[in-house]
């Protein structure tokens, strides 16, 4: 089932939590893409699923090191393609490695290479809304009761019943 909502956070806690709500419905060989400007909390939604995902270590953008990988109950794979130029050099990374059934991974600057991609079960997009504010849109591909606890997460975050729909 397919699901689309978008939700405001006025805070990097609050983009926290709605990454840990995400996080602790993803499964191990699944794949969330994520895609928004510099500074529009990509990173700080990756710490919340990281945290969900069971791991203590200290999560920062891999822009330089393009893979960052945290242990946790699950292995999360952190990708961030923002500084990869072209399908080139994205084979050179050997990016189909990358994704594995007993890791959840998250690609940074999925809509970059959204074709070779694996299927993402949820895509996130996030832009800034006021100086201060995220609006985070989360289009999720995954059965109707998970859909249906990350519903119910994220409006008790957001402190309002979120209204999605069916996307096409």
């Amino acid at each position: 089932m397919d699901f689309e909502t978008a939700v405001s956070s006025g805070s990097a806690r609050a983009t926290e939590k709605i990454g840990e709500a995400i996080g602790s419905l993803l499964r191990p060989g699944e794949v969330a893409g994520l895609s928004g400007e510099l500074g529009s909390g990509k990173t700080t939604l990756i710490k919340g699923i990281a945290a969900a995902l069971g791991s203590a270590e200290e999560v920062s953008s891999p822009t330089f090191a393009i893979v960052h990988r945290y242990c946790g109950r699950t292995a999360l794979v952190h990708v961030d393609l923002y500084r990869i130029r072209d399908r080139e050099e994205l084979a050179d990374l050997d990016y189909d490695l990358l994704f594995d059934k007993d890791s959840v991974s998250v690609v940074e600057w999925a809509s970059r290479f959204a074709d070779v991609l694996p299927e993402l079960a949820v895509d996130v997009s996030l832009r800034h809304s006021g100086p201060r504010r995220r609006e985070i849109r989360i289009r999720a591909r995954m059965d109707e009761s998970r859909i249906g606890l990350l519903a119910g997460m994220i409006g008790k975050i957001a402190g309002a019943a979120v209204r999605g729909k069916p996307s096409p």
